[in-house]
C-alpha cells in the first residue's frame, strides 16, 4: 500500500515526490527512515565510475585513488613492478629480485597491467612449458676442460718437460702484457677457445700459454724473472709506455709520424728489455 504520513508531515511535500518509486514502495514511516540510513551506508562505500568522456589525467587520478580499493575483492596489478613476486626452485629470492632479466620482465607485466598471479602464472608456464621448447633438442653437449687437474694434464702433454718453465714464463706475461694492455686478463678469463671437440678458457689455452711465452722470446722480453725484468728501469719503462698509450695526445703525435715521438718510443721499448 502506498505510504501513508501524518498531515503535518506530507501537507508540504509535493505529489510527484509521493509518487515516486523510491518512496511509494515503503509502507511506513519507519521504513522509510531505516532505508534511507542504509542508502547512506551504501553511499559511503561506493565509487562513483569516471565520465565515459574524462580525459587520460583523470583517469590516472581515479585510479591511483580509487583502484587499490579493489585489491580485495579484484586481480589488480600492483602498486609498482618491484611488488611482483617470483619464485624458482633452487634460487634464493634475492638473487631473483635483482637478476636484470627478472627486472625487465616485471617492469614489462607493469606496463601490461598484469596482477600478481597473472604475472607470475605466465612467467611459470614460460619457464615449464616455453622455455624448454626454444631450447635445441638432441644436439651435441658442449664439454669444457676447466677442472684444474684436467687442466694440468693438457698442459703437461702439450709442454712435456718443459712446462715448469713454460708456465712462469705465461704467469709473468701476463702481468707484463695486462699493465701495457689494461683488459687482456679479462680477456683470458672471460673467453674460451676450442681444443679439439671440447673447449678451455683462454687463459688456460695450451695455444694461449704458447703464443705469450713466444712472443716474449721472439721480442727479447724477458718474461721469465730474470735480472732486466726485475730491474726499476724496466717496470719504469712499461708503466710509462701504459701511460702514454693512454694519452690521445701522444697517439696523435705518433700517428703523425712525429721524430720525437717514434725516438722516445723506441727508447722505452728498448728499456724493457734491458736494452736489447
Amino acid at each position: 500500500m502506498p505510504l501513508e504520513l501524518p498531515a503535518e508531515l506530507s501537507s508540504g511535500i509535493p505529489p510527484e515526490v509521493m509518487s515516486d518509486p523510491n518512496i511509494s514502495r515503503y509502507n511506513d514511516l519507519p521504513s522509510l527512515m531505516k532505508g534511507h540510513i542504509e542508502l547512506n551506508k551504501y553511499a559511503g562505500r561506493s565509487v562513483a565510475l569516471p565520465a565515459e568522456d574524462a580525459k587520460p589525467e583523470d583517469l590516472t587520478k581515479w585510479k591511483s585513488e580509487h583502484l587499490g580499493k579493489f585489491s580485495k575483492v579484484l586481480d589488480l596489478p600492483p602498486t609498482t613492478a618491484n611488488d611482483y613476486e617470483f619464485k624458482v626452485e633452487g634460487i634464493d629470492d634475492e638473487t631473483i629480485k635483482s637478476d636484470k632479466i627478472m627486472g625487465l620482465y616485471r617492469d614489462t607485466a607493469h606496463k601490461l597491467g598484469l596482477s600478481k598471479s597473472q604475472a607470475a602464472g605466465l612467467y611459470e608456464s614460460f619457464a615449464r612449458d616455453i622455455m624448454p621448447a626454444l631450447m635445441p633438442q638432441g644436439g651435441p653437449q658442449i664439454e669444457f676442460i676447466d677442472k684444474p687437474e684436467d687442466v694440468q694434464t693438457v698442459i703437461q702433454e702439450t709442454f712435456k718437460a718443459e712446462t715448469p718453465l713454460r708456465m712462469e714464463e705465461f704467469h709473468r706475461g701476463v702481468e707484463i702484457l695486462n699493465s701495457l694492455r689494461p683488459g687482456f686478463k679479462d680477456f683470458l678469463h672471460e673467453g674460451t677457445s676450442p681444443l679439439g671437440k671440447k673447449w678451455m678458457a683462454n687463459g688456460d689455452h695450451p695455444m694461449m700459454v704458447w703464443l705469450v711465452t713466444e712472443f716474449g722470446r721472439m721480442n727479447g722480453q724477458d718474461f721469465g724473472g730474470g735480472v732486466e725484468h726485475n730491474k726499476q728501469a724496466v717496470m719504469d719503462a712499461q708503466s710509462e709506455i701504459a701511460r702514454l698509450m693512454a694519452d690521445e695526445t701522444w697517439i696523435k703525435r705518433l700517428k703523425a709520424n712525429d721524430k720525437e715521438a717514434k725516438a722516445h718510443m723506441s727508447e722505452l721499448w728498448a728499456a724493457t728489455t734491458g736494452g736489447r
